[in-house]
């Protein structure tokens, strides 16, 4: 690595010593991180090959290890790295305790779309509220690949609930494919889930399907019009 570069190195660190991201453009984000897993090689052009492939700096922290490592000069070290960040950003605002009340829609709403950051597979997860709609705990029920839909564990659902003595439950799951409408397998699945609940005392609210950074309460929406309930009245 020539001097040049190696001082355009060490200006770009001291850049964001000084003054965080904030006047940093998207491909100097990229070209700062990438220092990291690629230590004598000019990432400059790098990350602007990125951007141009993939639209812009989120979109390329959510496309797949494969699709990265098709951009010349992304090894898979690389790849890892830029993977990390949204996961490091999940934890990060996890232990901020970002528990919203969720006797609004729009903090449910919000809190389901934060579950999903940087998630490339489709999960179904489980809210558990008490009786006065105070959070309990969100848990993953199941994982599945890009491929499947989501089938409702209700058995696994049901068991967390009794261990946490929750009455209420919100649903959410993601389409990883940018879609955020609820497939007829989804509304079907919930209707079916609604009655088995109901039927041991305990109601689902709601439940709320993610995409990228865009959400739809199912509810809200009219899919689960079977639905008894005064929780968004």
């Amino acid at each position: 690595m020539d001097k040049n570069h190696e001082g355009h190195r060490e200006r770009l660190r001291k850049k964001f010593v000084q003054h965080g991201f904030i006047s940093f453009e998207e491909h100097e984000v990229l070209e700062l991180l990438l220092f990291y897993s690629i230590p004598r090689k000019n990432t400059n052009e790098i990350a602007h090959n990125l951007i141009y492939k993939f639209g812009d700096l989120n979109k390329v922290f959510d496309a797949d290890m494969e699709m990265l490592q098709e951009v010349d000069g992304v090894n898979e070290s690389s790849a890892n790295l830029i993977k990390m960040i949204p996961q490091i950003c999940k934890i990060y605002f996890k232990h901020y305790d970002f528990i919203p009340s969720f006797k609004f829609k729009d903090n449910a709403l919000n809190f389901a779309i934060h579950q999903y950051i940087g998630e490339t597979n489709e999960v179904l997860k489980a809210v558990y509220l008490d009786k006065d709609c105070n959070y309990i705990s969100c848990e993953d029920i199941c994982t599945m690949d890009n491929d499947s839909v989501v089938i409702l564990n209700i058995k696994k659902i049901i068991e967390r609930a009794e261990k946490y003595n929750s009455g209420d439950i919100i649903l959410m799951h993601n389409h990883p494919d940018g879609n955020c409408l609820p497939s007829d397998s989804d509304i079907y699945n919930t209707l079916k889930a609604i009655k088995i609940l109901k039927s041991i005392g305990i109601t689902l609210i709601d439940h709320i399907v993610v995409s990228k950074n865009n959400g739809i309460s199912m509810f809200s929406n009219g899919y689960l019009k079977d639905i008894n309930s005064t929780y968004y009245d």
